[in-house]
This record gives structure tokens, C-alpha cells and sequence, in this order.
């Protein structure tokens, strides 16, 4: 049975929140202020799914998209693309207040949103799922349940770097056998690298034709270099930086860019004296950067690979330096060693802090925190957890690296009370 109503705001997944009844019904492809047609897929005692019908009065910021597979039922990558970047920004920061609510931010601590310039052709990295034809897929965008939704080939991706694209496209077609791709770019540099995760190489693969590192990760034995390294290089504000193929570094790099100026503004000026800890380091991108002007930084990591790029990476810098370790063990052998932190900068994994971790920070007490999260429930856990320790929340600034998509990044800068 359908019914109607109209969009109050859109939830974390980038999903449209309607009340009727008393309930909430999320609604996939449709956004605030719209009224729609829609039919109740899934019902749970506290809320509904349902699945889009019709549009029957769409926002004014809606537009026709750049991509072909935005669509109902189409790929789920960017489900915002429908929208202006300011709009999407807007929809996206909105629906992160309404979350923080509940920590009674106070208005004055938000700061405007930084975006990116362009929401087209600045994704540094993709993975696809490989169909049996060769075709290179994607998830499909929810129809409104929350089981098991398919996959569609991609034709033609927008959000890519177009040198990215380009590789994408060449690959279309030529990884029968493999399980999923991941392609890579270095934008500063130019390096591409794929990497095929299966079992053998493909029949149809040709490493030296698709002009880029390739790599296979077979389930089980060791991973196998066909042309290249495994490693590729990025250059980041004048800072050239190995990264390998499993180490993490974000979509964007103009939204990496970003986030180091959006760093340098919030820890003010750093000095010889100043002592930074960066507690998820993975390959030192930001210690190399953000941090170059302070006295010494000390880094921890514990991902095998990004130690090794990590310590390939400030081989020119001498204040850095890399502690191998799990969080909570480097905080403690600095506490116990009585190094003193003026500044903490905490790049949180999406499962947050960890109890351990978080008490070991209690213990070293670094005047400021900047506490980086894409993962908005897990964020909201740790920021109250440590404004309820005595920290103060100077400012939160949200960061729409990835626009298109559901994503929206934050900053929190705290400080020790007094």
C-alpha cells in the first residue's frame, strides 16, 4: 500500500527520514523538503523502510545527474549527486547536528563546512566487484530493505580522476576468474596501480598494456607483483610519500589537502617546543605535513606495510619519530616515560576508541585533542566520553571530502578544561 509524505531531513546513509503516524520511514532517493510516493518494504516496532515510488514535488535543488547510474535501483556510490555540491554539504551536515544533538553541542563551537571545489573527477581510489562477463560492478542503491542488495556494471564513473577512469576502463572485460580490482592513483604523481584480488592472474590480464603497477592478492600464499612495486608514490603539499598497496589513504587528495590545512588552522602555531603525538599514523601523511614545523613529533602505527612506508616517508625528517604498537602501548610508554604531549591528533579508525586507549589518554592528558572521525555514531561516543573527563569543545568543523556520496568527515578540537 503506498503512502505520502514529505522528507524531513536524510539520516547518516544518506537515506530520506519522513514521520507518519507517529513512526519513522526511511526512503532512499529522495531529499528534504520533497514530497514522495512511497510503499513500506520492511516494518520494525521503531521504524519502517520503504522503497521510493514517485517524486511528486521535488526540492529546487534537485538537478539532472552526471552520472547514468544515478538512479533508483542504480549504483549506491553517490546517492547526493542529484544535488548542488553546497546543497549536498548542507543536507550532509545537517543530519550530522541533528545526531550531536544529544551531546548538547553548543552552537558556538561549529564552524563553517569545507569542501571541495568540484564533486566530479577527484577520486584517487575505487575497488569493483568483477562479474563472470569481465564487467566491473558496483553495490546497487537500496530499494528500501536493508537485506541483501545487488551489484550493477559500471559503464562509466564521473567521481573518478579521469587517468583513473581511463585505467578503470581498460581493464572492462579482461579480469574473468578474479573476485574484485582495486585501482589506484597517485595524482601528484601520475603512479597508477591495480590490484586484482584472486587466485591467479587472469588469462585475459596483460600487466604491461594497462600502463600501471598490477599486483595479484591471491586468498591465501603471497601476493604477486607483475609489473612494478607494490607501492605506489603521492605528492602532498611538496612531500613525496610511499604509499603500499594496503595501506589506507583517503579518496580524495585534494580532500587530504584539505584536511592539513583544516589541521594546521585548529592546532595554531607550532613551534620547536612543541610536542605532538599521532596516535593512527598509518603511512605519516600528516606527520610529514601538518606537523613538520613542531619539535618533535612521535608517531604511532602498528600496520606492518604502513611502518615501512611510514618510515620510508620521514627518512628526511629527524624531529619524527615512529612508535610500532598498538594505541594504548605507545600512550602508556609515554606516560610511563613521562614524555609530555602538547598536542594529540587522533585520526580515529570507524570502530573509535578503544576502552583501553581512551584511558590511557586520561592518563597522559594532552592540553589539545583533534579528534578526526568519519563515522558519526562512534565520534559522538568519544566526544562525550571525553568532555565527560574534563576536556572542552573549542570548535567542530565538518569536511565534505568525498561530496556525492553520503560521507561527511569532522574535527573536533578540545582542550583541558582551565
Amino acid at each position: 500500500m503506498n503512502r505520502v509524505g514529505v522528507v524531513e531531513s536524510l539520516g547518516q546513509d544518506g537515506m530520506g527520514l519522513i514521520r507518519t503516524g507517529g513512526k519513522v520511514t526511511f526512503v532512499p532517493d529522495c531529499f528534504p523538503g520533497e514530497e514522495v510516493r512511497f510503499e513500506v518494504v520492511e516494518s520494525d516496532p521503531h521504524f519502517d523502510r520503504a522503497k521510493l515510488v514517485e517524486v511528486l514535488k521535488p526540492s529546487a535543488e534537485r538537478r539532472a545527474s552526471p552520472c547514468p547510474h544515478d538512479h533508483a535501483g542504480g549504483c549506491g556510490g553517490c546517492p547526493l549527486l542529484t544535488l548542488d555540491p553546497a546543497t549536498s554539504t548542507a543536507v550532509k551536515v545537517q543530519a550530522l547536528r541533528s545526531l550531536l544533538d544529544t551531546a548538547a553541542i553548543p552552537h558556538s563551537a561549529w564552524r563553517e563546512a569545507r569542501q571541495l571545489p568540484a564533486n566530479l573527477g577527484y577520486r584517487n581510489h575505487a575497488r569493483f566487484y568483477v562479474e563472470a562477463d569481465g564487467a566491473l560492478s558496483y553495490v546497487a542503491r537500496s530499494s528500501g530493505s536493508n537485506k541483501g542488495r545487488g551489484r550493477i556494471a559500471v559503464s562509466e564513473c564521473p567521481v573518478l580522476e579521469p587517468r583513473l577512469e581511463r585505467l578503470r576502463q581498460s581493464l572492462v572485460g579482461k579480469l574473468r576468474g578474479a573476485r574484485e580490482v582495486e585501482i589506484r592513483l597517485g595524482v601528484g604523481t601520475g603512479e597508477k596501480m591495480t590490484v586484482v584480488y584472486g587466485d591467479a592472474k587472469p588469462a585475459g590480464l596483460d600487466p604491461v598494456a594497462i600502463e600501471s603497477a598490477c599486483l595479484v592478492s591471491p586468498r591465501k600464499g603471497a601476493l604477486q607483483v607483475l609489473r612494478g612495486h607494490p607501492y605506489f608514490h603521492e605528492q602532498l603539499l611538496g612531500q613525496r610519500l610511499r604509499i603500499s598497496h594496503d595501506v589506507p589513504l583517503r579518496g580524495s587528495t585534494a580532500g587530504l589537502e584539505q584536511l592539513i590545512a583544516t589541521v594546521l588552522a585548529l592546532s595554531g602555531p607550532l613551534t620547536p617546543a612543541t610536542r605532538v603525538l599521532d596516535l593512527y599514523a598509518g603511512a605519516g601523511a600528516l606527520s610529514v605535513t601538518a606537523f613538520r614545523s613542531a619539535g618533535r613529533v612521535i608517531a604511532a602505527e602498528s600496520q606492518a606495510s604502513a611502518i615501512l612506508d611510514f618510515r620510508e616517508n620521514v627518512r628526511a625528517h629527524r624531529h619524527i619519530s615512529l612508535r610500532d604498537g598498538a594505541p594504548a602501548e605507545v600512550v602508556i610508554d609515554l606516560v610511563e616515560n613521562k614524555i609530555a604531549i602538547d598536542l594529540a591528533y587522533l585520526d580515529l579508525p570507524r570502530v573509535g576508541l578503544d576502552p583501553a586507549t581512551f584511558a590511557a589518554l586520561q592518563r597522559l592528558r594532552p592540553p589539545q585533542i583533534l579528534l578526526v572521525s568519519a563515522e558519526p555514531k562512534t565520534f559522538l561516543r568519544d566526544l562525550s566520553r571525553l568532555l565527560g573527563s574534563g576536556y572542552t569543545l573549542a570548535s567542530l568543523t565538518p569536511l565534505d571530502l568525498l561530496p556525492g556520496t553520503a560521507s561527511l568527515e569532522v574535527v573536533a578540537s578540545l582542550r583541558t578544561a582551565g
